[in-house]
Parts: C-alpha cells; sequence; structure tokens
C-alpha cells in the first residue's frame, strides 16, 4: 500500500546515518531507487550497461537534465573499482510539467538513466567486482522533498560472453527507444525572429512520418519560456514549430541546442530526435 511505502520513507530519511554504506534498493522521498544491469557478470575490457532505475510513487516526479522553471536534475556520482571508467548519463525524452505558475521537465511513474561502463583488460578472472553510485534527486508532488542514496551492483568476472538478464535487457531497450535520435533524414533549420525561435523541420522523401504535434525541450535553461505554448503547423511538405524566447535570452545566442519531442515516431519508433543547429537571421533558401 502507498501509505505504508511512505511510512517507510519516512523511517528511511531518519535513518539515513545508519544504513548500511552501500545498500542495494533504497526507498527515500518517494522513490524507489535500484542499480540494473542486463549482464550477470562482466567480461575484462567489454563495455557494459548499468541503469539507474527510478520508481516514482504516484503522483510524484524527478527532473530532466534540464528541469525547466523549477527542480533539479538527478546526479550520479560514481565510486568505481580502478581502472574502471563512467560514461555519460543518457537522457530519455521528458514530459512537460505544467503547473499555475510554472513549467518544468522530467519524468512520472519511472524512469531508467543509464550509463556505459567500461571495466580494464586486465581484471583478475573469478573476482567480485562492486560499482556504486551516490544519487541525489528531487522528486516533487504536493511539496518537494530531496532524496539521496547509496548504490551499489557487484557482478563476477569471467572470460567467456556474460549470460543476458532477459527482464533488464527489455527494460532497457525500452529506454534506448526513448533516447534521442542523434542522426535523421530530416532537415532542420532554425531561426531567430525577434521575440521567438522558429524551427523548419523537412522530411526526407522516402518513408517520412506525418506528425501531428511536435515540442521542443532545451538543454540550456535560459533560452525559450517555458511556460509559453508552442506552435506546431504544418507548411506545405514541411513542419514549422515557433518557440517563445525566455525574456533573459541572450542575444548573440547562435546555436539551437535540445531535443524535439513528436507524437509520432520520426524514424522507426524513436519518437525523440536531437538537434543542435546553427540559429539564422533570414530564412535563405529553406
Amino acid at each position: 500500500m502507498k501509505i505504508c511505502r511512505y511510512l517507510w520513507g519516512a523511517v528511511l530519511v531518519l535513518s539515513v546515518c545508519v544504513r548500511p554504506a552501500f545498500a542495494e534498493p533504497v526507498y527515500n522521498a518517494f522513490v524507489n531507487v535500484d542499480l540494473v544491469s542486463n549482464i550477470k557478470a562482466i567480461q575484462p575490457g567489454r563495455p557494459f550497461w548499468v541503469g539507474l532505475q527510478m520508481d516514482m510513487d504516484d503522483n510524484w516526479q524527478t527532473y530532466w537534465k534540464n528541469p525547466g522553471d523549477s527542480g533539479l536534475a538527478t546526479t550520479i556520482a560514481w565510486d568505481l573499482p580502478e581502472g574502471f571508467k563512467a560514461g555519460e548519463i543518457q537522457w530519455p525524452f521528458p514530459v512537460r510539467l505544467d503547473y499555475p505558475e510554472i513549467t518544468s521537465y522530467g519524468y512520472k511513474d519511472k524512469v531508467i538513466l543509464m550509463t556505459e561502463i567500461t571495466p580494464p583488460e586486465n581484471l583478475e578472472i573469478g573476482s567480485q567486482q562492486t560499482v556504486k553510485a551516490h544519487v541525489t534527486w528531487l522528486s516533487c508532488g504536493n511539496m518537494c522533498v530531496p532524496g539521496k542514496a547509496d548504490l551499489s551492483l557487484t557482478l563476477p568476472v569471467q572470460a567467456e560472453e556474460p549470460a543476458i538478464n532477459l527482464s533488464i535487457l527489455q527494460m532497457f531497450d525500452e529506454t534506448m527507444n526513448n533516447w534521442p535520435k542523434e542522426a535523421s533524414q530530416w532537415t532542420v533549420g532554425a531561426y531567430d525572429d525577434g521575440d521567438s525561435y522558429r524551427l523548419h523541420l523537412i522530411p526526407s522523401a522516402i518513408g517520412a512520418a506525418a506528425l501531428t504535434q511536435t515540442a521542443f525541450f532545451p538543454e540550456r535553461n535560459d533560452l525559450i519560456d517555458h511556460q509559453a505554448q508552442q506552435v506546431f503547423e504544418k507548411t506545405g511538405n514541411s513542419y514549422r514549430l515557433t518557440i517563445p524566447k525566455s525574456v533573459i535570452a541572450y542575444k548573440n545566442t547562435t546555436q539551437l541546442k535540445g531535443v524535439l519531442v513528436s507524437s509520432e515516431p520520426w524514424e522507426g519508433n524513436r519518437r525523440a530526435l536531437a538537434i543542435d543547429e546553427p540559429i539564422n537571421f533570414s530564412e535563405g533558401d529553406l
């Protein structure tokens, strides 16, 4: 029951100083967090994925790397065995979290933030290796509560290809489908219209999706008015997205970087498209 989970959350918050240093799953600030991997063992030199799984209570949310008007991005501070290296967090696309006075960007229900871990070539076969992470986040519902946890994942080292945890693999595959697509057949042009930015989206000639709604989520927090409605229009064989500027947007901004999220997939089954486009001050030939 949710009430029981809330009570356990209160106990965990009060007892954080006496918890084992590197507990496995942790329930704190209305979020259950854990480290998971789709492999059951580590192979020397072979990169593998570790996911921070965040399961939020009903009506609670956590935040994207740009939280918008309010919120804090989740952080992961890795404590790895000697020779191991961690990549960057791979962020699934967010959703708008609209309130009367603010709009934030984040996640509801559940999210997995994945990181690629690369072990060294000289790992001892048969040893046990423990990946540790100190995680912080902000969860908001009818109030906002900071959360933190120390998590660990221990895996054996073996010479042969490791067995796969199929249930985790399926979750990772679903999560990867929510990563922004880095390369696409679409042509994107960005323009400065004074009080707004404008994106022109031109599909490839073959297999183009028919889009009905698209929204832009910026990586920088000072570029756009997060609460303002973005206007999406079809113009002949292309599309136009008008994005109101923030009142603190820099006049000399030269690049529009972020994620375009569509109601339909751009290509395949990917609904998010990463863009990093120079801003033009005239339409030119597009």
